[in-house]
């Protein structure tokens, strides 16, 4: 029932942000779409991950490209987003 009425799960962290004085947002989103709803109906969501990883284009992010690109813009340090990031080979 939830594989058919989803339509998009969005996380967030809150993490410090590189001049010490404000957190910002590392999203992850995750937009409802045939496959996502079959990997759901089929008790598969471990599978989920590599479907985001593709759905790049369809707009779906990880934390982990949102966290790289915070770190390109200068906005979160390597330090900081490394403690956040579960795959750190993706910050460079």
């Amino acid at each position: 029932m939830i594989s058919e009425s989803l339509r998009a799960i969005v996380s967030q962290k809150l993490v410090p942000a590189i001049d010490g004085n404000r957190r910002v947002p590392v999203l992850e989103i995750l937009l409802v779409n045939i496959a996502v709803s079959n990997l759901i109906r089929e008790e598969r969501v471990f599978q989920l991950r590599s479907v985001m990883q593709t759905g790049r284009n369809l707009g779906m992010c990880l934390f982990d490209d949102s966290l790289a690109e915070l770190v390109r813009a200068g906005t979160v340090s390597k330090d900081v987003a490394r403690r956040h990031c579960d795959d750190p080979k993706v910050l460079g």
